[in-house]
């Protein structure tokens, strides 16, 4: 819950963020919710929505496209061309493997919408624990050069470590309190 806290910390009045969909994400939007107001957000994923309809002050945009029966997010064409009309300052998305390489989802219609989202945010911050470290997954989200922010529970070590510096990565790990 430290990772979805600090990502939501982020996210200043009356900016504009694209919300991916994942139980990391999930949390950082029940938190985006409950402490940032007059934010507009975007999602594909209905458990993220129906989270930040907890949010007073929110604007909630909900893209269509083919649901996903058991995960619940909207994905293909659709989706992807409703994205491409919005201009965000922040994209706050999960993954399934982070390594050397970038960020990965094990689902390849996930990793489009992402893709997407990356392309259409000024910044990327990418929420993910650290048992994703040096896990590779089925489709490629993005490269480190497109990604601005890790927010994830432990340093990452070795060459994934060196892979985030060598981008200028900012790593933040938020310890208990």
């Amino acid at each position: 819950d430290r990772i979805a806290a600090e990502a939501a910390a982020m996210i200043a009045p009356k900016q504009v963020v694209m919300i991916g969909s994942g139980s990391t994400v999930w949390h950082a939007a029940r938190h985006i919710a409950s402490g940032c107001q007059h934010v507009t957000a975007i999602t594909n994923d209905h458990h993220v929505a129906a989270a930040l309809c907890d949010g007073p002050t929110l604007q909630i945009i909900s893209l269509g496209g083919r649901l996903h029966a058991t995960e619940r997010y909207t994905w293909g064409p659709q989706a992807i061309e409703e994205l491409s009309r919005y201009r965000a300052n922040w994209a706050i998305i999960g993954a399934s493997g982070l390594d050397v390489l970038g960020v990965h989802d094990i689902d390849d219609h996930a990793a489009g919408i992402y893709r997407r989202m990356v392309r259409q945010s000024v910044r990327v911050a990418i929420v993910a624990d650290s048992t994703k470290f040096d896990v590779p997954a089925l489709a490629r989200i993005a490269n480190w050069s497109e990604i601005d922010l890790l927010i994830t529970d432990a340093a990452p070590k070795g060459p994934l470590a060196a892979a985030l510096a060598a981008n200028d990565v900012d790593v933040v790990h938020p310890q208990a309190s």
